[in-house]
């Protein structure tokens, strides 16, 4: 949890307190994208090894939820550093 919200401040500006808030969705998300099952491991492995054919099969290793998240989360520290 103490990675997860050096990551979070370093990484994105973000303020969480991943000890206290139990339920952060920061935490939750990151988890999630890092711990991978038996198919997505599979997933990753072939499209480490075959990129070209993954994408062409559009293999995917995360959830739609997962990249909206992250995609959202840079978007905002980008729009929000370009702003500084």
């Amino acid at each position: 949890r103490y990675a997860n919200d050096v990551i979070a401040t370093c990484a994105f500006g973000l303020k969480v307190d991943s000890h206290n808030d139990v339920d952060n969705k920061f935490y939750a998300m990151g988890n999630a994208a890092a711990t991978f099952n038996f198919l997505q491991s599979l997933k990753s492995m072939f499209s480490g090894t075959a990129p070209k054919l993954a994408k062409a099969l559009k293999v995917e290793i995360f959830s739609e939820e997962q990249k909206k998240f992250f995609r959202t989360i840079v978007l905002d520290t980008m729009a929000n550093r370009d702003g500084v």
